[in-house]
């Protein structure tokens, strides 16, 4: 009896695992005829039509992939394409895409940069029609989704900036806009030798650093104060309340005297001072910062320790590195000031000790470095944010920076 009841469960474990593995066989298939399959997508106001399917595996070694976008709506609208749910190994991968647009250059990219276009003008009945190839010399298999949809567009200092740049997605790309998920919304910033981020503004010209969450715009001075000064002065050696530094206090002053007739468009913006702080072995402040950016090269959006709404301020250690800077020099990035003689402030600082503070400063050769005592004398970079509202005219060269027109 027990020999014919272990026969029996045996019985009943082998059926039950050929089941589980037809299952799996049969739900990879199911996947795998849905790649390449056409489906036409409609929304409320656009059809799109991917004749090749919107979920895409590649594993030869020119792949192309057709699809057309119809307005069905009785108004002007403006729409995104973008790869998503990329997945397998795309190193020495490559694509270009074309379409039926007058004055649409086709783009030849690397699956580091994910849009394949933004801002695409579509006019009520008409259909355009893109053609994308995949280049894949060493036939890896990849994979990956085509999104299309509709894109809100306003006369906005942001949208403009966003409308006239190729949006990067990866962070290793050298030069361009790159963008940063981030928990409260999308952040972009400028990294390497961009020429197209100058803003002329209060008479002075500044260069864009980044797009808040938020849609406001935040520029640093292209260039520095004449005066150089000590982040904080004798009498108040081991403060790190930014509020009250030296610093903050001539940066004020310069604001009254610079900006102040342009307050209505600066934005009063929390900036972080990152405060956050851990204790060695010898029982000595170092913060979070030196890890962070000299040890993991990690920079981040997020504040760690206390932030303070301000109309002006300094730039981050992060934002520096963020913007092309390292332990490293680097004359080849947009923050580099050539012929500064000296170095300047960022507002991040680095350690305490015999309660005296060191910051993160940026050298005349463009490189991040640490260990600059508060009281000593170094220029000042101003930083101001505009407000989300404010529209500009211009393309942000250097012969034809952004001026703003408004904000209301």
């Amino acid at each position: 009896m027990r020999k014919r009841y272990t026969i029996a469960l045996a019985l009943i474990i082998c059926a039950i695992l050929l089941c589980v593995s037809i299952l799996f066989q049969y739900r990879a298939y199911l996947e795998d005829q849905s790649y390449g399959e056409a489906i036409t997508m409609v929304t409320e106001e656009l059809s799109i039509n991917y004749l090749n399917g919107n979920k895409i595996k590649v594993d030869e070694k020119t792949k192309e992939i057709n699809f057309s976008v119809t307005n069905h709506s009785t108004e002007t609208k403006y729409f995104y394409i973008r790869l998503v749910n990329i997945s397998g190994n795309t190193e020495n991968l490559s694509y270009e895409i074309t379409a039926n647009i007058d004055g649409f250059e086709p783009v030849t990219a690397n699956f580091s940069q994910t849009i394949l276009g933004s801002r695409i003008k579509i006019e009520p009945n008409e259909t355009l029609r893109f053609v994308l190839t995949v280049q894949n010399p060493q036939e890896r298999t990849v994979t990956f989704e085509i999104e299309t949809d509709i894109e809100q567009i306003d006369n906005s200092f942001a949208s403009t900036v966003l409308a006239n740049n190729t949006i990067l997605e990866n962070t290793d790309a050298s030069d361009g806009l790159i963008r940063k998920a981030e928990q409260d919304g999308d952040v972009y910033y400028f990294k390497g030798n961009v020429t197209n981020n100058y803003v002329s503004f209060a008479g002075q010209s500044w260069r864009i650093v980044k797009i808040n969450e938020d849609g406001t715009v935040k520029l640093v001075l292209n260039g520095v104060t004449e005066q150089m000064i000590p982040m904080n002065t004798s009498e108040n050696v081991g403060n790190t309340n930014f509020t009250q530094s030296n610093v903050n206090q001539q940066l004020e002053s310069w604001y009254a005297q610079n900006l102040m007739d342009y307050d209505d468009l600066i934005s009063s913006t929390r900036y972080c001072f990152d405060d956050s702080i851990m204790t060695d072995e010898n029982n000595q402040i170092e913060y979070l910062s030196d890890i962070r950016i000299f040890t993991e090269q990690n920079p981040t959006n997020a504040c760690n320790g206390t932030s303070v709404p301000q109309k002006i301020a300094l730039l981050t250690a992060d934002e520096v590195m963020y913007a092309g800077g390292s332990a490293n020099e680097n004359t080849g990035y947009y923050l580099y000031l050539d012929g500064l003689q000296g170095s300047y402030w960022t507002m991040t600082p680095h350690k305490k000790e015999n309660n005296t503070v060191s910051y993160i400063v940026v050298n005349n050769d463009g490189s991040l470095k640490k260990d600059a005592l508060e009281t000593a004398n170094l220029f000042v970079r101003p930083v101001i944010t505009i407000i989300r509202r404010a529209s500009v005219e211009g393309e942000g060269t250097i012969e034809n920076p952004y001026t703003l027109t408004y904000g209301t």
